[in-house]
């Protein structure tokens, strides 16, 4: 496997996962690290890195709205766990910060494109 691609995996840090602690394993850089190398040279992967969510910000603003979004999510904390418990506050905190991450490099957008042999 490439040198680069498995620098991507090394990118993703403990302290990412434990937000998405409820999301599914696929998540995790490791599964389509094991794709590369079973299907070689017919499946290539492009970090797109932050382009993407610099672009968004720009006009959009998203990730400033999450931030303003999660501020106030953990200012009203007790309220929303006794109105809608544990496990839905932290889904909702982690899916505030999947932008944030992403923005800021802790979270690589990676296309994979599968090439038929021939």
């Amino acid at each position: 496997m490439d040198e680069h691609l498995r620098a991507v995996s090394r990118v993703y840090g403990p302290e990412t996962w434990e937000v998405y602690e409820l999301l599914d394993r696929s998540l995790d850089p490791r599964g389509p690290d094991a794709l590369l190398t079973l299907a070689g040279e017919h499946l290539t992967a492009d970090v797109v890195g932050t382009e993407w969510r610099e672009h968004l910000e720009e006009r959009t603003q998203p990730v400033s709205r999450d931030l303003l979004r999660l501020a106030r999510l953990r200012r009203d904390r007790q309220r929303i766990v006794e109105a809608a418990g544990e496990e839905i506050y932290r889904h909702i905190e982690s899916n505030l910060h999947w932008g944030v991450f992403q923005f800021l490099g802790k979270l690589l957008p990676t296309v994979y494109v599968l090439r038929k042999p021939g």
